[in-house]
């Protein structure tokens, strides 16, 4: 079997910024998680929500579509 070679980022962690507009025009810098961008912010938040609504549209295909 054969051994993956270990990557490290280029970027430490500490170095990047993540920032979120908000529906107000505000900006807001996401707070890290053990040096990563957090994954709580909008955008997650928004594409939850369609997978979650593309999902129940697929459950609804698959009871009335056979």
């Amino acid at each position: 079997m054969k051994r993956q070679k270990k990557h490290q980022s280029l970027v430490p962690g500490e170095m990047i910024h993540i920032y979120e507009t908000k529906s107000d025009g505000s900006i807001k810098l996401l707070e890290p998680y053990e040096n990563l961008p957090s994954d709580d912010n909008e955008l997650n938040k928004a594409l939850e929500e369609q997978n979650d609504s593309f999902s129940d549209l697929l459950e609804l295909e698959a009871k009335f579509c056979k």
